[in-house]
């Protein structure tokens, strides 16, 4: 072919726009151009070619056209003299990209050069930088079918070090994709590229410091591909393992990656929903970022961004506003000079405000002013989310007609919505008719009654309950109680049925907590009436997230084994449950992140299988854990308390806007007396203010004289055990107090009699969640054997009296005491056997953190309430003697809670901070009563409590003897 014929011809391709274009037209020179020729020849073409392609540029005035016949002379001249182009169109191509820009077309220039030169290494090379940057532009497809060519190539495979790195890149660019067949070609390749490693270093190409940073490359890439796109969470903690092995064994090298799996292992934790460990490794990620941040050099602002946003997206996961606030804040801080990414967090904050209203948190929310939630309405507006737009002028609309002085402007803020609504998504205009009917007190009772109908035809059981519960309100006014008493029914049902949707610990307790008005209501209007009911209800509404937790931890695991078919079920609810963190992550940061699923159309698929799942389980099983909640049994209740133990039961109702007041219901083997405790007039002036006034709650700090603490404890005998003494029968020697959730805890053990005798001294005093859980656990206790083991252990290095307890417990116990020896992991794996079990050692409970994170300090390796959920107790007492352990916060949610929960039939735990030195007394005390004389383990509690309380010569304060209370099972250990 001569020249012009070849430019002739060439002319008819167009510029090449992919990969697969380029292939084309250099496979076509390749073809049409002499494979060989004498230099002096090879110069000749060179510049004819150059001149005749050069003088057509000129004449064509189209721009794309130009570019055309630019990208068709560099092809030619990089197979005239590929040896020259190769790496000159290379190195150009690296200097583009070190500019941060695409160099495509460049690098494919320098492949088809390697490769007319036969450098094979070279062209591996070449092609690893384009999948890099192919996939770094979004062009996946086109990474893909390269990659898969060059490996096709039978020459590439005798350089495993390019190969290596060719295949890392291609399993990177699969796992930013999102199907399940991506993630398994990701892990594929990855393994194939831990071969090819190890090879490369068998053969001297790489340095064994070289080999195991790939190594480590891999590992991380092979945890988030476990962890993000299969769900095998389980694979992706051993990967990370492996990483960090790499790590400890060269720090100096490997030490910034550390900042990487570490931030890894805190995201896996948040998605298997260990909140308490995710939050433990973020405080050491802190801690050692803090530490090495002047030698971390390459970390960058998005590095650090992830780790502040992932904090962020667990507080709002569990509900904590003011963990969110601070590590928003950190994050504002974090980019004050990049106007972009302040505008990103604009954004943020007010979709962290409407995640927040997702759960219905609303008094945990910041009381923002109206005109804030107007300007985030109009960011919102401005951003093009209609939805979230309008889902914040419904709240400026409930908060309008809340307050007088804006009333007005509520009708305005629902047309806002209502607008925004039917524009963009008309089939949530059922949520302005709903604000209208729940907040606009002008709204007759037959279109809420409209509503109502339509809502239960719909099976939209939050709005029902919602809407029955302000419908019953509204009944009530007009002085119809039968009718309103209905109503509230009909919204406690609709909310049990609703919590079977959420089966989410974390969301229930704002989802539950703001809602306890129906459940009340119909406390009040069946008191007198039908106490049986009352006292079914109040048990209801006592403590539901840890009920549901300990209904699923025990009946659904054993539904599970009886009926197969449930499996799907199970599954489909991780699966639902599993999008949380992604669907969060999507609500905080939309805009800057696109976690797996991404987007709502896939949580939408899940959250639609897993309904399907429910209905399907509730039509074929007549019990399904978490579809029927647990109802009282009352008559079986009785049979158990039998006549020498009552149970007190504590029920606060709000009843907005009128104070709150404290109910008591007293339950023995033959009677339930419900009756008015504290007025609203005593209520917040005593219970709200005892507890934060009281100087026994420490050992550590200066106590307060016996007398004062006596005179408050005296106080607290006056109001609350006073008045229900006339309705405890004289054969009652033992009570079981139930708190409300609403309550702070009170130590009624230490209630100080007119007689100058504590409660204690009188009745053996315990507690438990519920009427229902005290029941349950009595019952799991009884059909299961006793586990033999014994776990006796501590952790004392700075507690130096622990040693002497164990001592003394080891002689009682007839059991070997592990001292300072055993791991958190052997103690975890002691825990499942044991029969009894005491642990001794220093304890936490942060007011400001999730209840969850209570946890024993162990050889400075917290072991919280998350790790006892994880294990499966099986122990008829546990004992936590370390300070605060018996805290609780939201739900009864704690550390003591925990191990009720995760099978232990009782727990003997502290309240506040323990005295070391006068703890191997008490134990002592309580042991030889409860193993050597065969008391109940209430009867034990009360005859160490006495001990000290008689001591000669001395008289103990309450501070030092009281801490110590008795959860759930009461009875004699089981022979």
């Amino acid at each position: 072919m001569d020249i012009d014929a070849y430019i002739s011809q060439l002319a008819t391709f167009p510029r090449p726009s992919s990969v697969a274009d380029f292939t084309q037209l250099a496979s076509w020179i390749e073809h049409n151009l002499p494979p060989t020729l004498p230099p002096a020849e090879l110069r000749t073409l060179h510049d004819q070619l150059h001149a005749r392609m050069s003088t057509q540029v000129e004449v064509v005035e189209d721009n794309q056209s130009k570019k055309k016949y630019v990208w068709h002379i560099l092809l030619t001249n990089a197979r005239l003299a590929p040896a020259v182009a190769a790496s000159s169109w290379y190195m150009y191509a690296r200097e583009i990209m070190g500019g941060k820009q695409l160099a495509v077309e460049e690098l494919l220039v320098a492949a088809s050069a390697y490769r007319w030169s036969n450098d094979t290494r070279g062209w591996l090379r070449v092609c690893n930088s384009l999948v890099n940057r192919l996939y770094r532009a979004s062009r996946y497809p086109a990474a893909f079918r390269l990659g898969e060519d060059v490996l096709a190539q039978p020459e590439s495979h005798a350089y495993p070090y390019e190969l290596a790195a060719l295949l890392i890149n291609l399993a990177i660019a699969y796992t930013d994709t999102l199907s399940e067949t991506t993630a398994a070609k990701a892990t594929e390749y990855a393994y194939q590229a831990l071969d090819y490693i190890e090879r490369a270093h068998q053969q001297a190409e790489i340095s064994l410091q070289r080999e195991q940073a790939f190594k480590l490359e891999i590992f991380l890439l092979l945890g988030r591909v476990a962890q993000e796109r299969s769900s095998n969470f389980q694979a992706a903690e051993q990967y990370y393992r492996q990483a960090n092995d790499i790590i400890s064994a060269d720090p100096d090298t490997f030490g910034e990656q550390l900042f990487y799996v570490s931030l890894n292992q805190a995201i896996l934790a948040l998605r298997t929903k260990h909140y308490a460990l995710a939050t433990r490794r973020f405080d050491q990620l802190a801690q050692a970022w803090k530490a090495a941040k002047n030698t971390w050099a390459t970390l960058d602002k998005l590095d650090l961004r992830d780790f502040y946003l992932y904090q962020l997206c667990q507080a709002v996961l569990l509900n904590d506003v003011p963990s969110a606030r601070q590590h928003f804040a950190a994050l504002e801080q974090l980019v004050p000079d990049q106007p972009a990414l302040r505008a990103e967090l604009q954004s943020a904050r007010a979709r962290l405000f409407v995640a927040m209203l997702s759960r219905a948190d609303f008094s945990a929310l910041t009381h923002a002013s109206l005109s804030d939630l107007v300007q985030i309405a109009d960011q919102f507006q401005h951003a093009n989310q209609p939805l979230d737009a309008a889902l914040t002028y419904l709240e400026l609309a409930r908060l309008a007609f809340a307050d007088p002085e804006h009333s007005s402007a509520a009708p305005g803020y629902l047309q806002q919505a209502e607008r925004l609504l039917a524009a963009n998504v008309p089939q949530r205009l059922v949520d302005v008719e709903l604000y209208t009917c729940l907040y606009d007190p002008s709204v007759a009772i037959k279109r809420i009654q409209a509503l109502l109908a339509q809502l239960q035809a719909d099976k939209d059981f939050v709005r029902v309950a919602d809407l029955a519960t302000v419908l019953g309100q509204r009944l009530l006014a007009d002085h119809q109680a039968a009718a309103a008493q209905s109503r509230f029914v009909q919204a406690i049902d609709a909310l049990e049925y609703a919590r079977a949707y959420i089966r989410v610990s974390e969301h229930t307790l704002n989802f539950l907590a703001a809602r306890r008005t129906p459940f009340e209501q119909v406390f009040v209007l069946t008191h007198q009436s039908d106490p049986l009911q009352a006292l079914q209800v109040s048990d209801r509404l006592r403590s539901q997230v840890l009920v549901d937790e300990l209904y699923y931890h025990d009946g659904f695991q054993s539904l599970l084994e009886r009926n197969p078919q449930l499996s799907e079920l199970h599954a489909r609810r991780l699966a639902y449950d599993s999008t949380t963190l992604d669907s969060t992550l999507v609500s905080v940061a939309r805009s800057s992140y696109q976690p797996s699923p991404a987007n709502t159309d896939e949580r939408k698929r899940l959250e639609q299988e897993y309904i399907q799942a429910l209905n399907v389980a509730q039509a074929s099983v007549d019990e399904v854990a978490w579809l029927q909640p647990p109802t009282l049994d009352v008559a079986q209740l009785q049979t158990m308390l039998g006549p020498s133990r009552a149970m007190v039961a504590f029920q606060v109702v709000q009843q907005p806007p009128a104070k709150p007041e404290l109910w008591c219901i007293v339950v023995t083997d033959t009677q339930i007396t419900p009756f008015l405790l504290v007025n609203s007039k005593d209520y917040s002036p005593f219970l709200r203010n005892w507890a934060k006034k009281s100087s026994l709650f420490s050992v550590q700090s200066p106590l307060a004289s016996i007398d004062d603490v006596q005179a408050e404890l005296a106080d607290l005998f006056e109001s609350l055990i006073t008045p229900l003494l006339p309705h405890l029968p004289s054969s009652i020697q033992e009570l079981v107090f139930l708190f409300d959730e609403q309550m702070p805890f009170l130590p009624l053990h230490a209630a100080f009699a007119p007689q100058r005798r504590y409660l204690c001294q009188d009745y053996a005093i315990s507690y438990a969640p519920s009427a229902w859980a005290w029941l349950h656990c009595i019952k799991r206790e009884r059909q299961r054997p006793l586990a033999a083991a014994r776990v006796l252990a501590g952790w004392s290095p700075t507690l130096k009296h622990v040693p002497d307890e164990l001592a003394l417990l080891e002689k009682i116990w007839q059991t070997e005491a592990h001292l300072d020896s055993w791991s958190r992991e052997q103690l975890l794996a002691a825990l499942p056997t044991a029969g009894l079990a005491h642990l001794a050692c220093h304890g936490r409970f942060d007011l400001e953190r999730h209840p969850r994170f209570a946890a024993l300090d162990w050889n400075k390796t917290p072991v919280d309430a998350h790790d006892f959920y994880s294990v499966q107790l099986q122990a008829a007492l546990v004992t936590l003697n370390a300070c605060d352990v018996g805290q609780y916060g939201k739900g009864m949610q704690g550390l003591a809670s925990a191990a009720l929960v995760s099978g232990a039939s009782s727990v003997l735990a502290s309240f506040w901070e323990v005295d070391d030195e006068c703890a191997p007394e008490f134990m002592q005390h309580f042991y030889t009563a409860l193993l050597e004389k065969g008391f109940s383990r209430a009867a034990a509690l009360q005859a160490a409590q006495d001990a000290f309380i008689k001591a000669t010569g001395r008289q103990p304060h309450p501070a030092i003897w009281a801490p110590f209370f008795l959860l759930g099972v009461t009875d004699p250990l089981p022979q």
